[in-house]
């Protein structure tokens, strides 16, 4: 089993992160896999539309609207739940936003085959042949995605934050933080966290998991 974050994808290709601090590069250049290793991350050039900023603009109108008219109903501990619908609709409204953004196409297929090959290396342990048609048949959704682990605390906190504000005695309040942390641990071992990963991944071709194996192959190399 590897570490939550061992790995990332771009529209150029995928990094790995093994343990020697170095940072591995694979990419498709010229119509064949490069694999680099580097000493830093690699730094890719983010474009924000204009159509983006409207709606950020139009979001956060609406936002101080709604909560303005509920925070005159006097609800007790409204505030509290204010925050958490906040952080819900910020993080919803950028991962909608990531989606419907042409310009991440190809990242979103190096994602899903990152994650094929994730998932080949713990079904079959880091000394199995990693062949790139047998890749191709894993999952493209992966456990320890960092949107999935994201989706896990973000249950978490919601249930535990929004369910304290109502409990008026700490043991109890102890009592719902265990109740939450294994209805956020049980959803997450069921598959129940996988939303947000799916809106940034799309089914990889041949040449996204070829790169995924080739980087994985130098990753495994450092690792041992």
């Amino acid at each position: 089993m590897m570490y939550i974050a061992e790995a990332r994808a771009y529209n150029e290709g995928i990094e790995f992160y093994p343990k020697n601090g170095k940072v591995i590069f694979a990419k498709r250049c010229n119509g064949k896999v490069v694999v680099e290793s580097r000493n830093s991350s690699y730094s890719e050039k983010k474009e924000n539309s204009f159509k983006s900023k409207i709606f950020l603009l139009f979001f956060c109108a609406v936002n101080v609207v709604i909560f303005s008219i509920i925070g005159k109903l006097k609800i007790p501990n409204i505030e509290v739940i204010l925050v958490a619908l906040l952080v819900w609709e910020v993080v919803l409204f950028f991962y909608i936003e990531r989606n419907k953004n042409k310009n991440n196409t190809q990242s979103f297929k190096y994602h899903a085959a990152e994650h094929k090959v994730l998932n080949y290396v713990d079904k079959y342990g880091k000394n199995a042949v990693l062949d790139v048609e047998k890749v191709m048949n894993m999952s493209s959704i992966s456990f320890r995605c960092g949107s999935t682990v994201l989706t896990v605390g973000l249950i978490f906190a919601t249930l535990f934050l929004v369910g304290k504000a109502f409990i008026p005695w700490l043991i109890l309040k102890i009592v719902w933080l265990v109740i939450s942390g294994y209805i956020a641990l049980k959803l997450w071992a069921n598959g129940k966290c996988d939303f947000l990963q799916k809106l940034v991944v799309l089914p990889p071709t041949y040449e996204e998991v070829e790169v995924a194996v080739e980087g994985m192959k130098e990753y495994l190399r450092f690792e041992d």
